[in-house]
């Protein structure tokens, strides 16, 4: 049987530091995103883990939206 991992939530997590390799790991599983696309949100938004995933979030959205809408855009968050 598996343990039940509990995330903290997202607003006590500390900066994330994309210089280590584990944070990087860690943040891209769990927003389901690749090192590249959080890279460029953390370029967008700044390091803070709430605003990340409130880009993301955002992001996805809009992705959503232009699929309803039949409008071609690039997506980063599939």
């Amino acid at each position: 049987m598996f343990a039940r991992i509990d995330f903290p939530p997202i607003e006590e997590c500390p900066p994330i530091n994309l210089a280590k390799q584990y944070e990087l790991r860690y943040w891209s599983n769990r927003f389901q995103v690749s090192p590249e696309q959080l890279r460029a949100v953390i370029d967008a938004v700044g390091t803070r883990p709430a605003d990340v995933e409130q880009q993301l979030a955002l992001s996805q959205a809009a992705c959503v939206h232009a699929a309803r809408e039949h409008v071609t855009v690039t997506c980063g968050h599939a």
